[in-house]
């Protein structure tokens, strides 16, 4: 169905008088009604933020106590090799020595910081 009505409105975002053809138009241009849903859709994710900066202001500050670190007896390689400082490598030639300090639980390989470290202090310090 096509239609004769021509009606003068006003663009709701430029302000811009124009014609329209049907009853229910908004905007003069397709490019009007991009800016104005694009400008809707800002304005709508800052009352957004808006609204979440209030409610944390709002909210007391949770104070957060560290938790007391754990020394664990018995460590696994990985971090055997990131306390001492020498690579995985390293430690699986070591290893190789019967006298060095290991501890092996099925097929995990656990060991001890302190008594590795003396080993090593032993083996390798300068005299």
């Amino acid at each position: 169905m096509s239609s004769d009505m021509r009606i003068k409105k006003v663009c709701q975002f430029c302000k811009d008088t124009f014609i329209a053809k049907q009853h229910r138009t908004k905007f003069c241009s397709h490019r009007c009604g991009q800016l104005n849903y694009k400008q809707h859709a800002r304005d709508e994710k800052i009352a957004a933020t808006v609204e979440a900066v209030k409610e944390q202001v709002s909210q007391p500050a949770r104070i957060k106590i560290p938790q007391p670190i754990i020394e664990k007896a018995l460590i696994p390689m990985k971090e055997l090799a990131l306390v001492i400082g020498i690579s995985e490598r390293t430690i699986f030639r070591l290893v190789k020595d019967a006298a060095f300090p290991k501890i092996k639980i099925g097929k995990r390989l656990l060991f001890q910081k302190e008594k590795v470290l003396t080993y090593i202090i032993h083996k390798y310090g300068n005299p």
